[in-house]
């Protein structure tokens, strides 16, 4: 059995919708989750209800983003308003770190050029995944970071394993 984010403990409604961000070269598509939550104070947190699905659900189909609304916009016939639904914040919010090295400001940029995003919504510790990155542009990232001289053999296995461009630099000083 699938597991929705309805079927979560709590979740009183939700809506997952298939976006694209457009960028030079193409679309980046990702699925997007909208809540609303039974009770504010339930202690239910997106982290909570990303591994809850990721249980369940195979990689492709667990929401990017996590949208918590008061509640959904609908239209004159009482139908939801998709259009009216906001547009996922990606950046880190509070938890942002900026970059504080050469690499990771390089990383940064290749990161931001991959998932359509200004470099500067990139922390150092935010998931790849989070900020709307999936497989195929895991494989660009690969192709982007191979051209680097620190980073010629890394694969796609390993951006998987992980996730974020503090991760990634720390396997890369292990290594050495």
């Amino acid at each position: 059995m699938e597991l929705t984010p309805e079927q979560i403990e709590g979740i009183k409604q939700c809506c997952v919708l298939a976006k694209e961000r457009k960028k030079a070269g193409g679309g980046n598509k990702y699925l997007v989750a909208y809540y609303i939550l039974n009770n504010k104070d339930s202690g239910i947190t997106q982290n909570s209800i990303t591994e809850k699905l990721s249980q369940t659900l195979p990689e492709y189909m667990v929401p990017a983003m996590l949208v918590a609304m008061e509640s959904f916009p609908v239209t004159i016939n009482g139908k939801l308003d998709k259009r009216s639904l906001p547009d996922p914040d990606f950046s880190d919010g509070d938890n942002y770190i900026k970059p504080g090295n050469e690499l990771e400001v390089k990383l940064c940029t290749i990161y931001a050029e991959v998932l359509g995003l200004p470099a500067e919504q990139i922390s150092t510790h935010q998931n790849f995944f989070k900020m709307g990155g999936n497989s195929i542009l895991s494989i660009r990232l690969k192709v982007k970071l191979n051209k680097l001289p620190e980073f010629k053999t890394i694969s796609v296995a390993d951006l998987f394993k992980y996730k974020s461009i503090s991760k990634l630099i720390q396997s890369l000083e292990k290594s050495e």
